[in-house]
């Protein structure tokens, strides 16, 4: 199964997927192949953008470029692993979120920076549907005031957080399945963490949203 006959661009990267698979690793074919893939996907517009609404540009600019250029390092190193049923871009985009979340955990390691969350939008936004109410969730869990979303964890899992859960739940809407695909921990152990650490947390949610 080949792309859509319309979708020039994606048929020219499939293309060149294909034939880099072909040729055997760290060969100059496989390598030249890779090259140009790796040109016409860097200067492609299609490229996703995740979570770009909550950061400030010039950090969220440092985070974008790390991630796009470990998703291309990957993209060498596992070409083999694309399957050609499935459109380049959409296999792109899917490590470029991986490894985008990837970073943010490793500036959360080290206490760069702080990942905002949106783990009570859910709750919130039923309740307040209005713009300036959306603002003031994002608000709030951008700022963190207290530190409290990035200090949960899961045992033996520093990097995977409550705030990392709950914003690709929320704004990335990774189902509990992709998400444990993507962590290798099994939904039962992420769903549980993040509904028990939500009830623990929801004083705090209250105490700076609803003054």
């Amino acid at each position: 199964m080949v792309a859509p006959p319309g979708d020039d661009f994606d048929r020219q990267l499939q293309k060149l997927a294909i034939e880099a698979q072909q040729h055997p690793p760290q060969s100059s074919q496989r390598l030249q192949k890779l090259n140009k893939l790796i040109n016409e996907i860097w200067q492609s517009k299609q490229l996703g953008h995740p979570q770009s609404g909550l950061w400030l540009p010039n950090v969220y600019e440092d985070l974008y470029n790390e991630a796009r250029q470990r998703t291309m390092l990957e993209i060498c190193q596992n070409i083999d692993k694309y399957k050609p049923q499935y459109p380049v871009m959409a296999w792109v985009n899917s490590l470029l979120r991986y490894q985008f979340i990837a970073v943010v955990n490793d500036y959360n390691n080290n206490r760069i920076i702080s990942l905002p969350s949106l783990d009570d939008l859910e709750r919130f936004a039923s309740q307040e549907d209005t713009l300036d109410d959306a603002i003031l969730v994002r608000r709030f869990l951008q700022d963190d005031p207290e530190n409290l979303l990035q200090a949960e964890s899961i045992r033996g899992r520093p990097d995977v957080t409550f705030q990392i859960l709950a914003w690709a739940r929320f704004v990335e809407d990774y189902s509990w399945d992709e998400l444990s695909k993507n962590l290798g921990i099994s939904p039962q152990t992420l769903c549980s963490f993040f509904n028990r650490n939500l009830r623990n947390l929801m004083p705090y949610f209250n105490r700076y949203l609803q003054e």
